[in-house]
């Protein structure tokens, strides 16, 4: 349990204690020590593990300014059990621990606080002062600031938790991005993404059913976060899974929204293109709802909108296939919404300077036109971009 309630009336009362403190722990110094615990305890621990360093490094740190004798760790799963102690010698512990915690009180002539460790209370700290007379001052200010440290306890661990789930998504859409770009006789192929956030939705790829072929894929999974890169990942599976010389790439891209849309993610829709690309330069593609591509013939740009509705919503939707024809010179972009939508004063980089691009980098290598637009995108709209940005840019060499 989390008592939120205590935090702003906590922030009140310590700011009247301050004055009446004559020389005790400021409210400031107070949360700056605290502060620096939490950063000490970067990352996620096993809770018993977790409660003895926090417990360890608040005692060292607060032992002489809130008058600490004794740090004791619990374990009340059954009866309670001492795990770790900090100080000086034990009280006699005759005492029942109260239903509702925090708490601050006297216990005979001993001042203590005790705190609930963990979601479910099972761990538990107690403090005990060293002032053995009973000073109503002191009282308060562990009436005060004890219920802050437990909700700032309660916030770090939130933290820590979605630290780590980030980072597991985070894993997992690395995993999921090719290592290397591609060698596909005949074409130069760069590929960039960039996460708005610490793990994004967007993912490209690229498969081989044969030497004369390659799928590429470009997909975008609504939201950030883990959800995303597992939905991102099921996306990016169902397809490999369907790569094959003799594959009917319409057929898979529909069996792939059914699995999708049965997944009882409701909330979690994906937007894709994906293409197979032959020697001779046919591409023939699928869009589920998906920007379209760009294909750039030198003087005039082609948009493959060919397709059907984003993957999810309806397991029973239909899809229809595409294609295309890549010309020696001519340059191929797929690309999620997030480079459309790279803005400044209400301005868009949108679609017209997107060609634009295309049209100024055509003599460029792959690789080097797209370090050119993030560039572009960089001085348009600034760091850090507001949505995901994953490009995959395909040109035909003149001659092979």
């Amino acid at each position: 349990m989390i008592y939120v309630s205590y935090t702003s009336s906590c922030m009140n009362d310590l700011m009247i204690l301050e004055k009446q403190s004559h020389g005790r722990l400021e409210p400031k110094h107070f949360y700056r020590k605290l502060e620096s615990i939490f950063a000490e305890i970067d990352s996620p621990l096993p809770a018993e593990k977790y409660a003895q360093t926090f417990t360890e490094k608040f005692f060292s740190a607060f032992r002489d300014s809130l008058k600490i004798q004794t740090a004791l760790l619990f374990d009340c799963l059954s009866t309670p059990e001492l795990i770790s102690k900090y100080g000086d010698d034990l009280p006699d512990l005759r005492f029942h621990f109260p239903a509702e915690l925090p708490w601050s009180g006297w216990w005979e002539d001993t001042l203590m606080s005790i705190l609930p460790l963990g979601n479910d209370l099972t761990l538990r700290l107690v403090f005990f002062s060293s002032d053995q007379t009973r000073d109503e001052s002191l009282r308060q200010q562990y009436s005060t600031i004890f219920p802050a440290v437990h909700y700032a306890l309660a916030e770090n661990r939130k933290r820590l938790e979605l630290q780590d789930a980030l980072e597991q998504a985070r894993i997992i859409q690395m995993s999921l991005l090719p290592s290397d770009n591609p060698k596909f006789y005949g074409f130069d192929i760069a590929a960039y993404s960039i996460p708005a956030k610490s793990v994004g939705g967007d993912l490209y790829d690229f498969q081989s059913p044969d030497a004369d072929s390659l799928v590429v894929t470009v997909a975008d999974a609504a939201g950030h976060g883990l959800a995303a890169a597992l939905q991102a990942r099921d996306v990016i599976t169902g397809l490999r899974m369907g790569v094959h010389p003799q594959m009917d790439l319409r057929m898979l891209v529909t069996k792939l929204n059914c699995v999708i849309s049965q997944s009882g993610l409701v909330s979690r829709f994906v937007s894709m293109v994906s293409g197979r690309l032959f020697r001779n330069g046919d591409f023939h593609y699928v869009n589920a709802g998906h920007p379209r591509p760009l294909v750039f013939h030198q003087e005039w740009f082609q948009e493959l909108g060919t397709g059907g509705m984003i993957l999810g919503p309806q397991p029973d939707a239909a899809y229809e296939s595409g294609c295309a024809m890549i010309y020696p010179g001519d340059s191929l972009l797929l690309y999620s919404d997030g480079l459309q939508e790279v803005e400044r004063e209400q301005e868009e980089f949108g679609i017209e300077r997107t060609k634009q691009w295309m049209r100024d980098t055509r003599a460029d290598s792959a690789r080097d036109s797209l370090l050119d637009l993030f560039e572009r995108i960089s001085n348009f709209g600034g760091r850090p971009f507001t949505d995901d940005i994953t490009v995959v840019l395909i040109k035909r060499l003149r001659a092979c």
